[in-house]
């Protein structure tokens, strides 16, 4: 590595965590890259799926998660009800 660039990623008045935030926004957009192609060109079915899975989690948040919750809550306010004598 040239030394300008050791001096970029490592100089300077930052600390340790703000260096790696940094660092971290810096190549956020090579990383995103990476997974895309993953999904789209790895050869191992399970690679492509997890790489899909990422992509939507991150994008739309886990599938489903709202009806597990609806249905969680449903429940809770069933045994809520028996609890205190309603019917359903």
């Amino acid at each position: 590595m040239a030394e300008k660039e050791l001096e970029d990623i490592f100089g300077g008045d930052e600390t340790n965590l703000d260096r790696c935030k940094r660092l971290l926004d810096e190549n956020a957009p090579f990383a995103v890259l990476e997974v895309i192609d993953l999904m789209k060109n790895s050869t191992s079915d399970t690679v492509r799926l997890r790489s899909a899975q990422t992509i939507l989690d991150r994008t739309l948040g886990p599938v489903g998660k709202d009806d597990q919750e609806s249905a969680l809550d449903a429940f809770i306010k069933g045994m809520s009800d028996l609890a205190n004598g309603k019917s359903a």
